[in-house]
């Protein structure tokens, strides 16, 4: 991205008690238009793991001997976001990034190894994401999930800033691409 359209110091430090393991496949690791990227750049309890690499599956193993309650965030789930509210305990959210064959294949991982249940995020009226095309209207981007998951677990400020942020990227890679096929045109 053009340096002036860097959003780096535009971001908020956000404090929570959901902690985030983003289970990212390998070939999102670099992309600008990762939206799991900003979210780690922000929250305070969020780190990445990778699926994908060469001789070293994707590794949650210190996750099933946690003594928090651990949830893989997917559209189909079992729990509703309300649902871990009143669990007594600190909840662990995992959150799959990629393309959509590429986060259900990583579900399908998690679930088949670890047995950790699905929350869904509340869907709600379809994203903003402009970046990438979804098959369909009311797909999400993983901030964008993440961000309305986080609204009921921890507050629509959270939730917020959230999306104001992922807003903001959105469009500063707009303009971005607008300017890069103006240069070129020229």
């Amino acid at each position: 991205m053009l340096h002036d359209l860097c959003i780096c110091q535009a971001l908020p430090r956000i404090e929570i008690n959901t902690r985030l393991v983003v289970a990212m496949h390998i070939a999102e690791k670099n992309k600008p238009t990762n939206s799991a990227r900003l979210l780690q750049s922000m929250v305070n309890a969020t780190e990445t793991r990778y699926q994908g690499l060469q001789d070293q599956p994707l590794n949650l193993d210190d996750l099933a001997k946690s003594d928090r309650a651990v949830f893989v965030l997917f559209p189909e789930g079992s729990y509703s976001p309300s649902d871990l509210l009143g669990l007594g305990k600190p909840v662990t959210l995992i959150v799959p990034d990629g393309t959509w064959q590429q986060a259900k294949r990583i579900v399908h991982h998690i679930t088949e190894h670890y047995r950790f249940p699905r929350v869904s995020v509340p869907l709600g009226a379809g994203g903003a994401y402009k970046l990438r095309s979804a098959d369909r209207a009311d797909r999400l981007s993983t901030l964008e999930a993440t961000a309305r998951l986080l609204g009921v677990l921890e507050g629509a400020e959270v939730q917020a800033q959230l999306e104001q942020a992922f807003q903001l990227m959105v469009s500063r890679v707009l303009e971005s691409r607008q300017r890069s096929k103006r240069n070129s045109v020229a």
